[in-house]
């Protein structure tokens, strides 16, 4: 059975380091559930990994296969490999997760394919960006994904509207207000989730549902008042913040 988001907040996510908040994983829990419900299908990847306290979660909520794409700057490679293997392992998924070391800015499309393609993903279903934080990165990040991503599939921005990481926003913005089919779906604890065009709305409605009746953080924040607040335009779409 897929991890829950309920259980690995509060038994796993304080044995490893790095920025990861309640919301940002409960709300990823009911995207990739409305993803299953809507026949959207493809692997997953991270860029950006650090001791994989997000791939780790994604990875054992679901039955995707993953690559994590790192520098491993710090050396903590074999500790991310540990805390992936032992979340897995807690999790009992048929998910499995590849890392590779290699600096996204250096790929163009067709290499981030064919880099893809060796850890046995195809097409991305559902992708969090959390690497290069300069503006140039971010834009060349999310330019990779789009390019590989399924109609359906998510993209999530780490620190996206965070005041210490601004260069995050300003890349955001100059790529959205480009040529591209995506649009915002929701943001929560610092993770912007983005779809292609078409799906947006759809997603935004399954959340909804969700959130009447789900436990935790992110149904506790949709049942408050002013409810009618949580949804506003954004960026050629709309967003819903939780």
């Amino acid at each position: 059975m897929p991890l829950s988001a309920g259980k690995y907040l509060t038994e796993i996510r304080s044995t490893i380091n790095g920025w990861l908040y309640p919301g940002a994983v409960e709300v990823s829990e009911v995207l990739l559930a409305a993803q299953k419900t809507m026949n959207v299908t493809g692997g997953g990847i991270e860029i950006g990994v650090y001791q994989g306290a997000y791939l780790s979660y994604l990875a054992a909520a679901t039955e995707y296969t993953w690559a994590g794409l790192d520098v491993f700057m710090f050396g903590q490679q074999d500790l991310a490999r540990e805390n992936i293997d032992r979340v897995l392992k807690e999790g009992k998924t048929k998910s499995s997760v590849e890392l590779i070391q290699v600096n996204t800015q250096t790929l163009t499309e067709d290499t981030f394919a064919t880099t893809l393609k060796k850890a046995g993903i195809d097409k991305i279903a559902f992708a969090s960006i959390d690497g290069d934080h300069s503006a140039g990165g971010v834009f060349h990040d999310l330019k990779l994904v789009e390019s590989r991503l399924v109609p359906g599939g998510i993209i999530s921005v780490d620190d996206v509207l965070s005041p210490s990481s601004a260069s995050v926003t300003e890349g955001l913005m100059r790529y959205m207000f480009g040529e591209t089919s995506l649009r915002p779906v929701i943001f929560s604890d610092n993770k912007l989730f983005l779809t292609t065009t078409g799906f947006d709305e759809l997603y935004r409605i399954k959340c909804q549902v969700a959130f009447e009746t789900a436990p935790g953080l992110t149904g506790d924040r949709w049942r408050a008042p002013g409810q009618i607040n949580k949804i506003r335009p954004f960026l050629g779409g709309s967003l819903m913040h939780i």
